[in-house]
């Protein structure tokens, strides 16, 4: 492992410690009407979070009913001023899909996810804080523009030795930034 990656676990660790990563306690999630889910298209993670999701729904004994929707990148390409959202066309695309999804599918629980490693945010050259607070960023625009959608943040961490999927606290996050 490079010096660089073992500086991004470091910093995982830091957000676990101030409660910025949580994990997911399935009391908390309400999944009656499905998820939609906004993953990155990373092919070598998404295997992996779709089954993660998967087992949320198999703890509630409920089917499964996930409605993915994933560009390289996934939720972190919705800020206008993201990096990675050129001229702000991906995060109007996955924003219609998202409000068409919801609707055509009777969803009312979204889940925006972000990763590391992700190649997209590492092409753009994001550090994992910058990708945190790209998905946080995320998070509160998609919650002042549909209200009546629940709407979670999901940040998975690839170990190279095991993988881990945490809750992302919007308030800790900010407590920890101020």
């Amino acid at each position: 492992m490079s010096e660089p990656e073992k500086k991004e676990l470091l910093y995982v660790e830091t957000l676990r410690k101030n409660g910025v990563f949580l994990e997911i306690d399935n009391r908390f999630r309400n999944l009656e009407t499905g998820m939609i889910a906004v993953p990155c298209a990373d092919c070598d993670q998404r295997v992996d979070l779709i089954r993660h999701a998967e087992s949320l729904f198999e703890e509630q004994n409920l089917p499964t009913r996930i409605h993915p929707l994933g560009l390289n990148g996934g939720a972190i390409l919705i800020p206008e001023w993201s990096p990675l959202n050129i001229n702000g066309e991906d995060g109007r695309v996955l924003m219609r899909h998202i409000r068409d999804a919801a609707v055509l599918k009777h969803i009312g629980l979204l889940v925006l996810y972000g990763h590391y490693p992700c190649g997209a945010a590492g092409l753009a050259k994001l550090s994992l804080e910058e990708t945190v607070n790209l998905l946080m960023s995320a998070e509160g625009l998609v919650k002042e523009t549909m209200s009546g959608m629940r709407v979670d943040a999901f940040f998975h961490v690839d170990y190279r030795n095991k993988k881990r999927t945490y809750f992302v606290s919007h308030r800790a996050w900010k407590q920890y930034r101020s």
